[in-house]
């Protein structure tokens, strides 16, 4: 299967892959360095719609470069700019920064890096899900009425959103090593990000379903796999969405698990094909302008 996947690598062909050293500014005014990748799969008409992708993390030792090859898949399979960060693993603030940062000097540069700042999504796997909504969530509420209008549509596979989730049905049934991840997995994780803070697990920007409300977001695309300890996650956010009116769709994914968001066994597994452009369909739509969504379950 491995062989097949680097040889399906190697052949997906990037008109560009361009690395950017920004600077970043966290909530105490410290000043960091962030490296920003933007993969170009060549797209004829610029400025080009921007795919903003928050890889998950198991540790230091998942970075953008070890994201690369499902980056390129994902740039190659929706013909849009796909963009992504070094953001910091831990603590969760300087995380959230990070993509903070990030997502303003964009919107700053656009023009130079030619993407269109109207028709951004912006999204992630894992922990990037729960980032992406956490962004979205502190994006909604700045006093700055443009940050309101930075996003155009959010993408959320196999994300966690409350700090009960090893509680739920679905970590019971698939964390004891079914999948990849384990129920030992995300606690390691969580003691990472979350350093044994106990504020964290009250603050809704750590746990979005914390949060009093989770109306006036853009559109959402949540993708529940089958087999994965945090499934049960993915629906209990959108059955808040529903009960709150907020726009989104969940898409189920039966017959997989967590590593089913990572793109990088989308060539070998004909499901994972089919999933994975159901997604790219909607997204292509949302910024484009095609079509009007409405919250339902696909």
């Amino acid at each position: 299967m491995f062989a097949k996947i680097g040889q399906a690598i190697s052949e997906i062909k990037m008109a560009s892959i361009t690395d950017y050293n920004i600077s970043g500014t966290d909530r105490n005014n410290n000043i960091n360095t962030i490296r920003v990748r933007f993969y170009d799969p060549s797209i004829p008409n610029k400025p080009a719609p921007l795919l903003i992708y928050l890889y998950g993390r198991s540790g230091e030792e998942r970075n953008m470069d070890s994201s690369d090859p499902g980056l390129k898949i994902l740039a190659n399979s929706t013909g849009f700019t796909v963009a992504t960060m070094d953001y910091r693993f831990a603590p969760f603030t300087d995380s959230l920064d990070d993509v903070l940062s990030t997502i303003h000097w964009i919107h700053q540069n656009s023009e130079q890096l030619g993407v269109d700042p109207q028709r951004i999504a912006l999204g992630g796997e894992s922990c990037g899900a729960n980032l992406a909504l956490s962004t979205a969530l502190v994006l909604r509420d700045s006093k700055n009425m443009e940050d309101r209008n930075l996003i155009r549509v959010l993408y959320l596979l196999n994300g966690y959103y409350s700090p009960h989730l090893l509680e739920s049905r679905s970590a019971k049934m698939f964390g004891n090593g079914t999948d990849l991840i384990t129920s030992a997995d995300i606690e390691m994780i969580f003691d990472q990000i979350y350093q044994n803070v106990s504020s964290d697990y009250t603050n809704p920007l750590a746990f979005p379903l914390l949060s009093k409300s989770l109306t006036r977001l853009p559109p959402i695309y949540i993708v529940a796999s089958g087999i994965d300890p945090l499934k049960d996650e993915s629906i209990d956010l959108a059955e808040r969405l529903s009960e709150e009116g907020q726009e989104h769709y969940l898409a189920m994914w039966p017959g997989v698990g967590h590593s089913a968001a990572s793109f990088i066994f989308t060539p070998v597994i004909p499901e994972l094909q089919r999933y994975h452009e159901s997604m790219t369909v909607y997204l292509r739509e949302l910024l484009t302008g095609n079509q009007e969504h409405g919250g339902k379950t696909g």
